[in-house]
């Protein structure tokens, strides 16, 4: 599905929601696309949405349409989605012009493109359908904070090159100018996955989930 949205926000914010959500997208596997891409939505519940996951982790940042630093421009659809190319995004992210100034990000068709200053760039989205991780995490998703639960003798660890990335998009979405937003965990279970949350009020919420690798008797299982 595809309809009409327009973005805009500071460049440099639209960049640091790119850099937060981009690195959870599938880089190695193309035999679905869908996952090669960040998920960019917009829906009357949670405002616009961006989503990427490799089946292991799932980055989102959720920003409502009364947020201070983001707004939808009139004539965009209530309800919008479109895949965008997770590398293209990475690779206006690294733009050096990208740190000044307002940028409009807008999906139109089968198109998505963004403005800033003089420049802007376009490209084609992913066809497909992306994961309604929702419906698939509807038994993993937690609201209440700090539940832990690890039953031994079963121990967990987590993939240290997606720890880090997570670590650091929580850092990422959580600085300001004064104390840094904190990461709030809401699971910590052995069976289920790391999630927790960063709310940034000028921006919006970021949900980060991670699943666990389990280990038995001392090894991987």
């Amino acid at each position: 599905m595809s309809a009409v949205l327009t973005l805009t926000m500071p460049a440099r914010d639209l960049r640091r929601v790119v850099k937060t959500v981009a690195p959870a997208a599938e880089r190695y596997d193309d035999s679905r696309p869908a996952l090669n891409a960040v998920s960019i939505t917009r829906d009357p519940a949670n405002g616009v949405e961006f989503t990427a996951t490799d089946r292991c982790r799932l980055h989102t940042v959720q920003i409502a349409d009364h947020v201070e630093r983001a707004w939808v421009q009139d004539g965009s659809a209530d309800t919008c989605a479109g895949l965008v190319p997770a590398w293209w995004l990475r690779r206006w992210a690294r733009e050096r012009t990208a740190e000044s100034g307002s940028a409009t990000l807008t999906i139109h068709g089968d198109r998505a493109s963004i403005e800033w200053g003089a420049e802007s760039r376009t490209t084609t989205l992913v066809p497909g359908d992306f994961p309604d991780w929702r419906k698939h995490l509807a038994g993993v998703l937690s609201d209440a904070e700090g539940e832990v639960s690890v039953t031994s003798p079963t121990a967990i660890g987590y993939n240290p090159r997606f720890l880090s990335a997570l670590m650091k998009a929580a850092a990422r979405w959580g600085a300001c100018a004064g104390t840094p937003h904190p990461l709030r965990v809401q699971r910590f279970d052995a069976a289920k996955s790391l999630q927790g949350t960063v709310v940034n009020p000028e921006l919006g919420r970021l949900l980060l989930l991670l699943m666990p690798v389990r280990f038995s008797d001392g090894g991987p299982s």
